[in-house]
C-alpha cells in the first residue's frame, strides 16, 4: 500500500512539474514575441492572463497569503473595469506591485514603474506589452512625460493606472511624503482616486521559502472626481497621504 501511495505521489509531482515547465516555455516564447521598441496601443487579454497566472504561481511558491478588505466601499464600476480610476498606495517592498496588480486584476491595472523593472526576464516584456509606463524619477522632464502618458490612458482606455506617490520604497515602513505631480493624472483625466494600504510585503524576503508571509491590502479612501475638481491637486495629495497614513497599523509610522 505504501509503495502505491509513493508511486502515485511521484507521478503527481512529475505531472505538476511538467505543467510548470510547459507554462514556462509558453511564457518564454510569448515574452520573446513582444517588441520592446514598439509602443502598444491596446490591452492584451492574453498577456494579462500570463501576468496574472505568473503572479499566482509566484505567490503560491513563495507561500504568500494575501487578504484584501474594504473593497465593498469602492464603486462596482471601478472594480469590474468599467470606470477608470487612479490607484495609489504606500510602498514598502519590490513585491508590492505583484500583490497589488493581482488583488485588482479585474481592473486591469497599468503601473507607472521604475525602468529597472522592464529589464526583468519575462516580466519586463509582459509589462511592456501591457503598457506599463517607465518613469525616471531623477529626470523632471521624463517624469512629466510618464505622468502625461498615464493621463492619456485614463482618458482614452478602460484601465486603472496605479502609482506609488512616495516615489520610492520606504525601507523603515514610514510613509514618505507624497508627490503632488502624480495626482495631476486624476485631476486632468477627471477620474476618481482609490487609496489603499499594503502591509506585510516587507517580511517576504526574510521568510521565503520556509515560512508563510501574510500580506494585507486594505481600502483607505475613495475620492470622487467631483471632490477633486473642487479642491485641486495639492489638497487631493494631502487627503490621500493622510488617508494612507491613518489606515496603516501604527498610523503609518511603522510596520
Amino acid at each position: 500500500m505504501l509503495v502505491k501511495v509513493l508511486q502515485f505521489a511521484g507521478l503527481a509531482v512529475l505531472f505538476i512539474a511538467s505543467l510548470v515547465l510547459i507554462y514556462i516555455l509558453i511564457l518564454g516564447v510569448s515574452a520573446a514575441c513582444v517588441k520592446k521598441s514598439k509602443e502598444y496601443s491596446s490591452e492584451s487579454r492574453y498577456y494579462r492572463w500570463l501576468l496574472n497566472v505568473s503572479t499566482a504561481m509566484m505567490e503560491f511558491l513563495l507561500k504568500i497569503k494575501v487578504s484584501v478588505s474594504g473593497t465593498e466601499q469602492i464603486p462596482k464600476a471601478c472594480l469590474n473595469g468599467k470606470k477608470n480610476f487612479l490607484l495609489v498606495s504606500n510602498h514598502r517592498s519590490n513585491y508590492d506591485p505583484l500583490i497589488t496588480w493581482y488583488a485588482f486584476k479585474a481592473c486591469r491595472p497599468v503601473f507607472i514603474s521604475k525602468p529597472e523593472n522592464f529589464r526583468i526576464p519575462f516580466f519586463g516584456r509582459l509589462i511592456h506589452r501591457l503598457r506599463f509606463i517607465p518613469i525616471n524619477r531623477d529626470n523632471p522632464f521624463a517624469s512629466g512625460q510618464a505622468v502625461k502618458a498615464g493621463t492619456k490612458l485614463l482618458k482614452e482606455d478602460s484601465v486603472c493606472v496605479a502609482v506609488y506617490p512616495e516615489g520610492k520604497r520606504s525601507l523603515d515602513c514610514k510613509v514618505l511624503p507624497f508627490h503632488p505631480l502624480v495626482f495631476s493624472m486624476a485631476y486632468h483625466a477627471q477620474v476618481p482616486v482609490v487609496a489603499v494600504t499594503i502591509e506585510g510585503t516587507e517580511t517576504i524576503r526574510k521568510k521565503t521559502p520556509w515560512h508563510k508571509s501574510y500580506v494585507s491590502v486594505r481600502f483607505a479612501d475613495y475620492i470622487s472626481e467631483n471632490w477633486i475638481k473642487e479642491h485641486g491637486i495639492r489638497e487631493l495629495c494631502a487627503r490621500a497621504e493622510n488617508s494612507v497614513k491613518g489606515n496603516l497599523c501604527g498610523g503609518g509610522n511603522n510596520g
